[in-house]
């Protein structure tokens, strides 16, 4: 398959506050991410998974290397890459249906299709019935599956989730986990996701990129090959699984 999204030896520095001190966060990092495919980053807290994701997304500047979608430099954000962040950032003057409506006012659509486009994603997230509520309204995972519509209703090329589930507890975690990989499924979508979770890692991925600390590299990439869809109650079980957890633990464990 031919990548859509090529990160070619690219550094990172942060310079400390008040010095001419630098921290070495990105060591000429590269990794590859296929059309179709869900690719997580997999690391403790603080080994800079959210500043790779960041400078994907155009929201911070590199000191070498580059990052390409189909080809093409990015330089700046792109309505081409949607970004999910861990906490919804929804406008919380505004009802479920005004935030998904949110991104579409820049696009030159009929009100009609608009409103067909809107009640088609309020359908995939479960979000029917609610769109005249507003945020402080809803629980937090319906808030981040709105913040999820409001997203993918612009059609990215690629999706770039940062921990969007770490705030749920367990429960509502696994329910987001299963309505992703059914979005994935259904919309065809090429899905970054970070996370620091090994269960939700092998569960959602189809390559796993395991990050040491700064500044970050990567150790190893886990190939991870079940079938779609995926349920829990077959893997948590399944030796494989096992075997495969127990090998990214003991990678993490020694760095």
């Amino acid at each position: 398959m031919k990548p859509i999204l090529k990160i070619e030896n690219i550094s990172k520095y942060y310079t400390k506050h008040g010095t001419k001190d630098r921290l070495h966060v990105l060591d000429q990092l590269s990794f590859e991410i296929n059309e179709g495919e869900i690719v997580t980053l997999l690391g403790s807290s603080g080994c800079g998974k959210s500043t790779i994701l960041n400078i994907i997304a155009g929201f911070e500047k590199i000191e070498g290397g580059a990052v390409y979608l189909k080809g093409e430099k990015i330089q700046q954000p792109s309505s081409s890459i949607g970004v999910v962040f861990q906490n919804p950032t929804l406008f919380e003057w505004m009802t479920v249906y005004e935030n998904i409506q949110f991104g579409l006012k820049y696009k030159k659509i009929d009100k009609k299709t608009e409103r067909e486009s809107i009640y088609e994603y309020i359908n995939l997230l479960e979000l029917k019935g609610f769109e005249n509520f507003y945020p402080s309204q809803l629980s937090g995972g319906m808030q981040q599956r709105v913040a999820i519509a409001r997203v993918l209703i612009l059609s990215p090329q690629i999706l770039l989730m940062d921990e969007p589930f770490a705030a749920l507890d367990s429960f509502r975690r696994a329910k987001m986990q299963l309505l992703l990989q059914h979005l994935a499924i259904q919309l065809k979508c090429t899905i970054l996701f970070i996370t620091h979770d090994l269960e939700e890692a092998i569960f959602l991925s189809d390559q796993i990129y395991i990050l040491k600390d700064l500044p970050t590299q990567i150790i190893q990439k886990v190939n991870i090959s079940f079938e779609r869809p995926r349920r829990y109650e077959d893997l948590c079980g399944d030796l494989e699984f096992m075997n495969i957890k127990s090998e990214i633990f003991q990678q993490l464990r020694h760095e």
